[in-house]
């Protein structure tokens, strides 16, 4: 089955992310969005930020005991980018003080959310996520909101952050039934599920070709949204009809052929 990032036997890792991103929030008396000053964070932890022309790379952690260098590449155009570029590895420094003396992050580390790629890199992540994006402060602007990607392009926006780590945080906090599912050449590489959603996905990891997810993969647009998607297609105890629906908005990233799609239980479906 298709790997889901934040499982139950996973969340003490999670938690010790979580927790020690919304510590330094309240050590430093984060209270919105232009205190997310990232270099100033560092630099109250003795954590100096070097922006430099690199090759092959995003950035990169030195630490020697107490103290440390992250260097981001100064060739970055996203602002979005190089914040979580920054963040991520201010989450090896904090998280992983034995095995993490040197750190390289590539632009694809991005788009990697999957705990059975690299766990260490995935808990950064998890990290930066919560470090860019405090509950305090995103939730109130997802409050009454219909889950999209244009919700989550505007978020990415207004807090300065990367597409699909904005939208992992929209799944998590919004209090709508939710999937986030990535996928490449039409199987899916990871998902995650928020609280509110109480259905499985397809044991099969293929994607079906009625999805919005298909019609980008071959090319027919970039970005795709539907209201009447056979639960069927993605969902596990559901048939192919048209009977049960789903909302799925899907958009492709980067260079890398990943897809986005954010699955919505807006009307009511039972299982078979």
């Amino acid at each position: 089955m298709g790997n889901q990032i934040f499982k139950k036997y996973r969340q003490p890792r999670r938690t010790m992310s979580i927790t020690k991103a919304q510590g330094i929030i309240k050590e430093l008396n984060i209270q919105n969005i232009n205190d997310l000053n990232l270099k100033l964070i560092a630099a109250y932890y003795n954590i100096l930020v070097v922006p430099r022309i690199l090759t092959g790379m995003d950035g990169s952690l030195l630490r020697n005991n107490n103290e440390a260098i992250i260097t981001v590449n100064k060739s970055i155009r996203e602002i979005g980018r190089t914040r979580f570029v920054i963040a991520h590895e201010l989450g090896h420094y904090f998280l992983h003080p034995d095995t993490r003396q040197f750190d390289i992050f590539k632009e694809r580390d991005i788009y990697q959310w999957a705990y059975k790629n690299n766990p260490e890199e995935l808990e950064a992540n998890i990290f930066a996520a919560e470090l860019l994006m405090p509950d305090s402060l995103f939730e109130p602007c997802i409050r009454g909101e219909e889950p999209n990607f244009n919700l989550v392009s505007n978020l990415a926006n207004q807090f300065h952050t990367t597409f699909t780590a904005t939208a992992i945080r929209l799944v998590k906090l919004i209090k709508e039934p939710c999937a986030l599912v990535a996928s490449e050449n039409l199987r899916r590489k990871w998902f995650i599920i928020n609280d509110l959603f109480e259905f499985r996905l397809k044991e099969d990891e293929s994607i079906h070709e009625s999805t919005c997810a298909t019609e980008i993969h071959a090319g027919e647009t970039s970005a795709s949204r539907d209201d009447k998607i056979s639960a069927g297609a993605w969902l596990q105890d559901f048939d192919d009809s048209l009977k049960d629906c789903i909302t799925e908005d899907s958009i492709a990233l980067g260079n890398y052929g990943l897809i986005l799609s954010l699955l919505w239980i807006k009307d009511t479906i039972q299982k078979e």
